[in-house]
C-alpha cells in the first residue's frame, strides 16, 4: 500500500537551520528535495569541523573493519557522544591495526626471501664469504642449464676457478673466482642470462632459511595476538559504534545545510512529507525553532513524488523481487500484494515437493538464527522461507516428498503431466486477466478515462471469455473426460464474450492477441520445471535402489549417497529455476500489462525505527 505524501516547505532563519534539520531527522518522516550542489565556501558550515569529522569518520570506519565489529545502527541517545571516551579505544586498535601490517608485510618479505634462497639452498658457505677483493673477483649467482654449457664453451681459455650446485629442474648455482686481470668475465656474463647473488647474510641459504621460517612462526603467532587483543568487549563495540553512528549524523546533517538555499539571513527547506506526520512535525518543528514559517500542500499530478510503501510482515519479503524490476512510480499502484500471492503460488508449483520444501524450510531457519542477517539479506532468506511452505502445499498436492509418491496426492506430474500442463496455463490466464484489471484500474485512478474504457475494458472481456471457453476445449483436445459439467454450461456463453473481447482488443491494437498467446504459452514453464524436478528426484531414487540390490553391503551407503548428490543437485536447479522464473513470469507476463516501476523511492533524512 502506497502511503500518502505531501509537499512540504520551510522557511526560517539561517542560524535555526541546523536545530531544524536535526528534528526533522527524529521524525524520519521528510524527504529532502535537493536543489544545489553542496558549496560550503558560502560558510553554511565549519569546512575545518566538517574535514576534521570525516577524517574520524574514517579512521573508525577502519578500526570498526579490522575488529570486525558488526556496524548496525545504535540509538545515539543517551550512548556515546564524546570523542573523549571514544579515543582510546581507537588509537589502542589503530596501533594494533599498524602492527598487524607490519607483521603482514615482513612475513611477505621473509616469504620472498626464502623463496630466492631456496635457490642457493645447496651453497655451503656464508653469502658474505663471496664479496671480491682488491685482486680477486668472486661471482655468485643463477645461471639457466641451457646458457651454462655455452658460456663454459666460450671462455675455455681463460684461467678462472668455476664451482656449480644444483638450484631447481632448470638453473645452476654458479660461483666464478677469478683475477681481476680477467675483468671481461664479469662485463660479458649477464649476457648469458646470469643474475647475481644479492644477500649478504653471515650464514649460508639452509640456516638463513630456518632462521626466517621460525622469525615467521613468532610473527605468525604475535600476528594472532594482536587480532584478538584488537577485538572490543560488548562495551567498547557499543561506544565505538555509537559514536560512529553519531559522527555519521554530523556529517550528515553538515552536508543537508550545505544543499539548503540560503541567503544571509534566511533558509529555504523543501521537500516532501508523511501526511499522517504533519501534526507531529509542525509541533515539534514550533518548539525547536517558534519563528518558523511551514507550509504543506497536496501533489500534483505532473510532480514527481516518491514513493514510501507500507506492506505487512508477509507481503514485505517479495518486495525484493518487485524492485529488481524498479520500484512503483507515482502514477502507478503497489503491486507487491499481487506479487506475493502470485509468486508464492509459482514457486511453489515449480519446486513441488514435501522433502525439498522442509529441507528449503530449515536451511532457511538456521541461516536466519546464527548468521542474524539485516535489511537487504534477512528479506530475501525470507521470502525463500515463506514460498517453502508453498512448495510444501504444492508437494501435497502432487503427493511427492523426495521424489518419492505419498499416496495421498491429488495430480501426480508424471502419470497426470496434462492436467499439470493445464493447470500451468490456468494460473497464468488468472495472472493476466488480473494485470488487465489492474491497468484498467490504474488507468482511471489516474484520469485516463479514454484508454481505460477503449483499450483496458476489451481486454479483460476478452481475458474473461478465454477464461470461460478454453477449458471445456482444452479437455476436449487433451482426451480429459472428467471434469466438472460447469465446463460445458458456461463454454457457449464464454465464445460469444471471447468474440466481442477480441473485436475490441483488435480494433485497439491488433497485435496484443498475438503477444497475449505468447505470454499464456509462457506459463507452460511451470509444468516444465515440475515435471523435470519430478523426474531427476526419481531417477536418483531408482539408481540408489538399484546400487542397494545389486552390490551387497557397499551399495548401501553408495545407493545412499548417489541419490544424495541427485536430490542435492535437484534441489538447488530447483531453487534457482524456481527464483528466475518466478521472477521472470512477474517482469514479462505480469507487469507488462500495468506496471511501469520507473518511481523513486522515499528516502527521509533520519532512519525508520
Amino acid at each position: 500500500m502506497k502511503v500518502p505524501l505531501a509537499k512540504a516547505s520551510f522557511v526560517g532563519a539561517r542560524g535555526d537551520l541546523n536545530k531544524v534539520i536535526q528534528a526533522l531527522k527524529t521524525t524520519a518522516s521528510f524527504q529532502k528535495t535537493i536543489y544545489k550542489k553542496a558549496d560550503r565556501s558560502e560558510g553554511a558550515i565549519n569546512n575545518d569541523e566538517y574535514d576534521r569529522l570525516m577524517n574520524l569518520q574514517r579512521r573508525i570506519k577502519n578500526v570498526i573493519d579490522f575488529a570486525k565489529v558488526n556496524c548496525g545502527t545504535v540509538d545515539c541517545d543517551g550512548v556515546c557522544k564524546s570523542e573523549v571516551e571514544v579515543m582510546p579505544v581507537i588509537k589502542r586498535v589503530e596501533q594494533l591495526q599498524h602492527e598487524f601490517h607490519h607483521i603482514e608485510n615482513t612475513i611477505k618479505y621473509n616469504e620472498d626471501t626464502i623463496r630466492e634462497l631456496k635457490e642457493y639452498i645447496h651453497l655451503p658457505v656464508a653469502f658474505n664469504m663471496l664479496e671480491s677483493t682488491k685482486s680477486v673477483i668472486i661471482l655468485c649467482g643463477i645461471m639457466p642449464i641451457k646458457k651454462y654449457g655455452q658460456f663454459v664453451r666460450d671462455f675455455s681459455q681463460i684461467k678462472f676457478n668455476l664451482q656449480t650446485f644444483p638450484s631447481g629442474k632448470t638453473n645452476k648455482c654458479v660461483v666464478i673466482t677469478c683475477h681481476r686481470d680477467e675483468q671481461e668475465i664479469s662485463d660479458v656474463i649477464h649476457s648469458y642470462d646470469f643474475i647475481p647473488c644479492r644477500f649478504k647474510f653471515d650464514v649460508n641459504a639452509a640456516s638463513k632459511i630456518k632462521l626466517l621460517e621460525k622469525q615467521n612462526q613468532e610473527l605468525v603467532a604475535r600476528r594472532e595476538q594482536a587480532t584478538s587483543e584488537a577485538c572490543l568487549n560488548e562495551t567498547e563495540a557499543t561506544v565505538v559504534k555509537s559514536y560512529f553512528d553519531y559522527i555519521s549524523l554530523e556529517i550528515d546533517t553538515m552536508d543537508l545545510v550545505a544543499t539548503t538555499l540560503q541567503t544571509q539571513k534566511y533558509y529555504v527547506l523543501n521537500g516532501w512529507i508523511i501526511e499522517s506526520e504533519i501534526d507531529r512535525v509542525k509541533e515539534l518543528l514550533k518548539q525547536t525553532s517558534p519563528t518558523i514559517s511551514m507550509s504543506f500542500e497536496e501533489p500534483n499530478k505532473d510532480d514527481d513524488v516518491p514513493v514510501l510503501l507500507k506492506n505487512s510482515a508477509i507481503v514485505t519479503p517479495f518486495k525484493t523481487i518487485t524492485n529488481m524490476y524498479g520500484s512503483p512510480g507515482s502514477k502507478d499502484i503497489d503491486p507487491n500484494p499481487f506479487v506475493a500471492i502470485f509468486y508464492f503460488l509459482f514457486f511453489g508449483m515449480m519446486i513441488g515437493d514435501v522433502g525439498y520444501a522442509i529441507v528449503l524450510a530449515l536451511a532457511v531457519a538456521a541461516f536466519i538464527y546464527f548468521k542474524k542477517p539485516t535489511h537487504g539479506t534477512r528479506q530475501f532468506m525470507l521470502l525463500f522461507g515463506i514460498c517453502s511452505i508453498s512448495a510444501i502445499a504444492w508437494g501435497f498436492f502432487f503427493g511427492s516428498a523426495f521424489g518419492f509418491d505419498m499416496g495421498i496426492g491429488v495430480i501426480n506430474p508424471l502419470d497426470g503431466a496434462i492436467y499439470v500442463l493445464l493447470l500451468s496455463l490456468a494460473l497464468g490466464l488468472i495472472q493476466m486477466s488480473v494485470g488487465l484489471v489492474l491497468d484498467v484500474y490504474t488507468k482511471f485512478k489516474n484520469g485516463n478515462y479514454y484508454q481505460a474504457i477503449l483499450k483496458g475494458l476489451p481486454r479483460v472481456i476478452l481475458f474473461i471469455g478465454l477464461m470461460m471457453w478454453l477449458p471445456q476445449m482444452a479437455f476436449g483436445l487433451f482426451d480429459v473426460t472428467n471434469y466438472p459439467a460447469f465446463f460445458n454450461t458456461i463454454n457457449p456463453i464464454g465464445m460469444w464474450i471471447t468474440i466481442v473481447g477480441a473485436v475490441g482488443t483488435s480494433l485497439s491494437n491488433p497485435y496484443s492477441l498475438v503477444s497475449y498467446f505468447n505470454d499464456v504459452i509462457s506459463y507452460v514453464r511451470l509444468f516444465a520445471l515440475a515435471l523435470v524436478g519430478t523426474v531427476i528426484a526419481t531417477i536418483g531414487n531408482q539408481i540408489g535402489e538399484m546400487l542397494f540390490t545389486s552390490i551387497p553391503i557397499a551399495g548401501y551407503p553408495l545407493g545412499v549417497i548417489i541419490a544424495i548428490a541427485f536430490h542435492t543437485f535437484n534441489l538447488g536447479l530447483g531453487l534457482l529455476g524456481a527464483y528466475i522464473h518466478g521472477a521472470r513470469l512477474q517482469f514479462i507476463e505480469f507487469f507488462s500489462k500495468f506496471y511501469v516501476g520507473d518511481g523513486k523511492e522515499f528516502r527521509p533524512i533520519g532512519k525508520r525505527g
